[in-house]
Formats: structure tokens, C-alpha cells, sequence
């Protein structure tokens, strides 16, 4: 299944108004980004979808790069709700970057992080919940963090989803390619968002 491109907006600023995002600008000939890179996976793995790693690639996304004035790499910024927070230059010990974010975290007034390891979708979608349900997709968000491909997990949050955040529902269902789903789940996406707007307007 192809990957849709890369989208700055919908990659970095809405996630960030679901969870931190850690933008890691590097470049493949960037030794210290070789160091750095794999302790940033660890740590985003350690923190159970707690925050996002969107690793920029600064020879291919140049605009992105020129928009940041990136100038020595690897550079790290945290964004959140829209804003960048902090940000550091250079390859930094696993240890200093727990510190850090720990203490930037400790700040924000994050919302509570579904401390279960979600594993097993079976066991998951037995649930009993309400629909739509904000912390049963918040489940399902932290499982496809681990199962990116699990098609029938994206299918289940994006039900949930679309009463809450309509674009990226929508966004999701352009994920799924060639998914037989696809059609289904847009027009029900949108038939929600145009009933929501009416509902909307009426309450005005």
C-alpha cells in the first residue's frame, strides 16, 4: 500500500493538536544525524504514542528546511497545539533528551495517555463503548502506532474519528489507496461532516 505524501500540515500541525510532534530535520550525509536519529525512535517507542517523531529529510522537503532557516543539522523542534515549544541542535545523549522532554512535558497541560500497551486488536474492538467514543479512538490511535498496516484498525478510528476531527478522517480514508472500504467510509465521512455543519448553523 502506497504512503501519502508528505503533508507539513497534516503530518505535523494537526497531529500536534492531538500530541507533541518531534520534528527531526536531517540529511543522509549528516553523521551526527545517524547517531541522533535512532535515539529518537527509542525514546518516541519507550513513550507509547505519549508524541510523535516526523523525521524531515532537509535535502528533499527544501522548503520546509528554508521556512525554519535550518542551518546545521540534525535540529530538533517540538510543536505543539500549532507552536513550537523548544528545540536543540546537534546529537544529544538519550539521557539529556529524557531530561528534556520530561521537562517541557511536565509543563504541558497534556491530556491523559492510555497507559495499557494495546496489542491485540481482537481484545480491543470487544470493548464495549459508546459511539462515537474520544477515548476509545485514543486507544485505537496508540495501537496503529505500533501497527501502522493494521487496515481494519484505521477503519474502526476513522468511524470514531470523524465526529470529532472530520479532515483528518478524511485524510485517513485517502490512506487507504485501494482499500474496498475506501468509497463507503468517505461518504459516510462526509454525510457526517455536512449533517454536523447543518446542526451547526441551526444552533446558532
Amino acid at each position: 500500500m502506497d504512503q501519502p505524501a508528505f503533508d507539513f500540515k497534516r503530518d505535523v500541525v494537526d497531529l500536534s493538536f492531538e500530541k507533541p510532534v518531534l520534528i527531526d530535520f536531517w540529511a543522509p550525509w549528516c553523521g551526527p544525524c545517524k547517531v541522533l536519529g535512532p535515539v529518537l525512535e527509542s525514546l518516541e517507542t519507550e513513550d507509547q504514542g505519549k508524541w510523535a517523531l516526523v523525521k524531515i529529510n532537509t535535502e528533499v522537503e527544501l522548503d520546509i528546511a528554508a521556512y525554519f532557516k535550518i542551518q546545521s543539522i540534525p535540529h530538533c523542534k517540538l510543536v505543539y497545539e500549532g507552536k513550537i515549544i523548544d528545540e536543540f541542535t546537534g546529537a544529544q545523549s538519550k539521557e539529556t533528551i529524557r531530561q528534556w522532554l520530561d521537562k517541557i512535558f511536565g509543563l504541558l497541560d497534556l491530556p491523559e495517555i492510555v497507559e495499557a500497551q494495546v496489542d491485540d486488536f481482537e481484545s480491543l474492538i470487544l470493548e464495549e463503548c459508546e459511539f462515537p467514543d474520544a477515548a476509545f479512538a485514543e486507544k485505537l490511535i496508540l495501537f496503529l502506532s505500533g501497527h501502522p498496516d493494521h487496515e481494519e484498525a484505521l477503519q474502526n478510528l476513522i468511524k470514531h474519528e470523524v465526529f470529532f476531527n472530520s479532515k483528518n478522517a478524511l485524510d485517513r480514508i485517502r490512506s487507504l489507496a485501494e482499500s474496498p472500504k475506501r468509497d463507503e467510509l468517505e461518504q459516510d465521512a462526509k454525510a457526517i461532516e455536512d449533517w454536523m455543519r447543518i446542526d451547526s448553523s441551526f444552533k446558532k
